[in-house]
């Protein structure tokens, strides 16, 4: 059984912001600043699908990066799903990230001395593991996220959606990284664990394209 510890939202925090069953909505990372309003949660619970952990991961759905990596040419990496989400296993994605953890919670300790990050640093220091994992990068190579400053400007908005049981334990912190000419010049290489099919869309021949994408995916190719 896995002993990771993943970070969640208080719901009846996320409530007040005016939730949909599904949709865009705008949320402030650096809004929250006691701290009060996220918890570690023990994985294999908050990813249960059985009617006592829905619950649990419906009171304190987990918060992921997620994030959309562009081209030089504009375009967005597209990929069908593999990996450990059986809930989302074949669908197409445009979102690159995961979980935070408590290993993103320890780090920030140890270097900052910080008992209690914010939800900015947490979220950004789980992105800068996820991307390095996932795709072999620093998240620093990015042409628009330099650091912390220009994630923190960047981290508006909150994909939230109780159309299925995978996207209703979670809530999704969507961005666009643009990585210039570094995806063709042998600095991305992709987890084959995760990634399958891989290709590069434009928002427009995503939009045609008759994919059968995850809710998330769905979501942000409508506001292209």
């Amino acid at each position: 059984m896995s002993k990771e510890l993943v970070l969640a939202l208080n719901a009846t925090e996320l409530s007040k912001l005016g939730l949909k069953p599904k949709g865009l909505i705008e949320f402030d990372l650096a809004s929250d600043p006691d701290n009060l309003n996220y918890a570690l949660l023990p994985r294999h619970t908050a990813d249960d699908k059985s009617i006592p952990s829905l619950t649990l991961g419906m009171m304190y759905p987990q918060i992921l990066g997620y994030f959309q990596v562009v081209n030089e040419h504009g375009r967005i990496l597209t990929y069908q799903r593999k990996g450990k989400e059986k809930g989302l296993l074949g669908k197409w994605s445009i979102g690159v990230g995961g979980h935070v953890s408590q290993e993103d919670l320890f780090d920030l300790h140890q270097h900052s001395g910080d008992t209690y990050p914010t939800l900015t640093e947490l979220v950004y220091a789980g992105a800068l593991r996820e991307f390095k994992e996932e795709l072999g990068i620093d998240l620093t190579h990015s042409v628009n996220i330099g650091g912390i400053d220009d994630f923190t400007t960047q981290a508006t908005k909150l994909l939230y959606s109780v159309t299925d049981p995978t996207s209703m334990c979670h809530v999704g912190v969507p961005m666009s990284i643009e990585l210039g000419d570094f995806t063709t010049a042998g600095g991305l290489t992709l987890d084959p664990t995760e990634f399958n099919n891989i290709t590069w869309l434009t928002p427009e021949e995503l939009k045609q394209s008759g994919l059968d994408f995850e809710t998330w995916s769905q979501l942000l190719i409508e506001q292209f």
